[in-house]
């Protein structure tokens, strides 16, 4: 359990202008220690960056009609943290799609409607307390 005290230092934000799909990331991550953050658009996305350490962001592709390009840069380009991850949260599941977020610079793709599993998943790849994550995980299965 000495991973549990890096979970409830680990800030996530969530980018998305629907309700329900800003919401949900944050009752899967929160159970585990997650501190999440939810905007619905950059510029509170950016004035939370200013303020505080965020390890994971997680753009919904449509947040407030902006250009996801656009706000992946400016996510990417702000200084601090630079190591931070940035998930894509889409609708479009094909695999095209992700083939295209993926080149954009997206580090993963987060597919609606999301499960716990799936986000589960995709962390593990890049959060160091995979085992905590994995032992955690089997609850939901």
């Amino acid at each position: 359990m000495e991973n549990f005290a890096q979970l409830k230092s680990t800030r996530v934000i969530v980018i998305d202008d629907g309700d329900f799909d800003r919401l949900l990331p944050g009752l899967i991550l929160r159970p585990f220690g997650f501190m999440v953050h939810e905007t619905l658009e950059i510029e509170q996305t950016l004035e939370i960056l200013d303020r505080t350490s965020v390890s994971i962001l997680i753009l919904g592709i449509k947040a407030q009609g902006v250009e996801v390009v656009e706000v992946l840069r400016r996510i990417r380009q702000h200084p601090e943290p630079n190591n931070k991850k940035v998930f894509a949260y889409t609708t479009k599941t094909s695999e095209q799609a992700e083939k295209v977020l993926l080149e954009m610079g997206f580090d993963a793709v987060l597919f609606k409607p999301l499960s716990s599993q799936s986000l589960i998943e995709a962390l593990r790849e890049f959060f160091p307390a995979k085992s905590l994550l994995r032992s955690k995980n089997e609850t939901f299965e």
